[in-house]
Formats: C-alpha cells, structure tokens, sequence
C-alpha cells in the first residue's frame, strides 16, 4: 500500500489529507477526463511513480479503464485549495453534475453535520420529474426533526456554499442505511427520491402534495421517515406504475392510517 497525498505533525491542515508526496507526480481530472484547474473544484486523483503496477491482475478491460499512458486512476475525489492543501470528498462514482458544475457530496454533508442538532447527513442526487439532476439531503437529528433545524441546516449552507450545491429537499430518517461493511448504501436513497414515492402515493389518494406539505409540513417529515425506512418500497413502485387501489397501499404501507385519515379529510387537502 502507498500513501501518495499526506502531512506531517509539523506540516499539516485540520480537515486537509496533506499534499502530494515527492515520489508522485499527480493530477485531478473530472469525470469527463479534463483537467481540474479551479481551486475549491472536485477532480479525480490520477498517479504516476515508479513503483506503479502494470495492470489488474486477469482483468483487462478493469485495467483498460484505471490506467493510461503510465498514469494510474485512483478512483478518490479530492479538492485543492489555494494554499495547495488536498481534501479528500469520496469516491468518484458519487461525484455529481450539478447545473453544468460538478459537485461532491462530502462538502456538502460536512458543512451540515457541523449545524448543532446534525448527527449525520448524506447528499445523494437523482432525477426530477423534469429529467434535471436535483440534490436531496438525508439528515439524522440527534433529537428528531422540526422545522428550525431544518432552516438552520439551509442557512448554513446558503452562507457558506454556492447556491447549486445547497440541495432542493431535506428528508429526516432515523439512520443511515448501510452496507454489512458499514458505508453507506446511497444507491438506496437514491432510488427512494427518484421512484419520488410519497408525492405519488398523495396523488394516486388525489390529495395536493404541495398543499399537504404546507399545511403539515411535520407530518410530510414523518411519513418521509417512514417511506424511507420501509422494506416495502418495490412492491410500492410496482402498485404506484400500475395504479393499484389505495386498499393494495393500505395492507403493507407505514403510512398507511395517516394516508387513510388524510383521505376522508382531504376536502382541505386536494
């Protein structure tokens, strides 16, 4: 194993990785392999050094991939700062596009996890309605969801981000999902915003999801929870494409009282 970014205890940054090592010539190239110039801008790491192995072993089209023309593609995503201090941001295949600027969730999720109340947040991005690439946060609280840690979170990022990669929506849950190694299973969450599940369950109850959530907006964060938890999700989507009847939602759905009472009261509500 090779360090190929990293500091020293007498020349180091709080938060950076480090700086590249003598031995490594480095780059930052995006997702489309051109070069990464502006500071504060995620790139994908690529090396050269002398010790760099040739290939993977018996897995040539993986090696076709990862190494070009003696360069070696890390696979980790890092911004620069303008003091040449490296901040690793994940890996690439997180790496989003974001209103034609590329964006890495890490920033995103540490500026919010420093907002008191944040136990954990994860950025994760799909697409909308309109085919556009939209930003959604996922946020633990340490003591449940509300509407002022909400706002303080977005303030935070409004001061201390550029506008395109605050997220649109923040979604509370009650932990992040995760893998048997412990990361996070952002596949997941992607899949809950793009299948867009309880906006679609509103409207298949005929309710106004944009009136519902004005008028509760608590309870929209709690079904969300909810939604986001539940190991029924594709047989929902399924019962969603095919517009199956509120009775089919009714037998396995979280959800399924508050919809039902939202139903017999939605005079206020469509």
């Amino acid at each position: 194993m090779f360090m190929m970014v990293g500091g020293t205890p007498a020349d180091h940054r709080p938060g950076a990785t480090g700086k590249p090592l003598p031995y490594v010539e480095t780059r930052l190239l995006d997702l489309e392999d051109q070069p990464v110039s502006a500071a504060q801008s995620p790139g994908i790491l690529w090396v050269k050094m002398d010790s760099l192995c040739r290939g993977y072993w018996r897995q040539p089209d993986k090696t076709r991939a990862a190494f070009r023309d003696g360069w070696f593609r890390t696979g980790d995503v890092f911004i620069v700062d303008e003091g040449g201090w490296w901040y690793h941001q994940g890996r690439a295949d997180d790496l989003l596009k974001i209103s034609g600027q590329w964006v890495g969730p890490a920033e995103i999720e540490e500026f919010a996890s420093t907002v008191p109340g944040v136990s954990e947040a994860i950025v994760v991005g799909a697409q909308d309605e309109d085919g556009l690439v939209r930003l959604t946060m996922f946020l633990v609280a340490q003591d449940g969801s509300s509407d002022a840690l909400q706002q303080r979170v977005q303030q935070k990022l409004l001061e201390t981000l550029s506008r395109y990669k605050c997220p649109r929506q923040i979604v509370f849950i009650d932990a992040v999902p995760r893998t048997a190694t412990g990361k996070a299973r952002r596949f997941r969450l992607r899949q809950w915003v793009a299948a867009n599940f309880l906006v679609r369950l509103l409207r298949a109850l005929r309710l106004d999801p944009v009136k519902v959530e004005s008028i509760q907006p608590q309870l929209v964060r709690d079904m969300q929870r909810k939604c986001v938890a539940c190991e029924c999700q594709e047989r929902c989507a399924a019962d969603l494409d095919q517009g199956s009847s509120e009775t089919n939602y009714q037998r396995y759905c979280p959800n399924a009282e508050i919809l039902v009472s939202m139903r017999v009261s939605g005079s206020t509500l469509n």
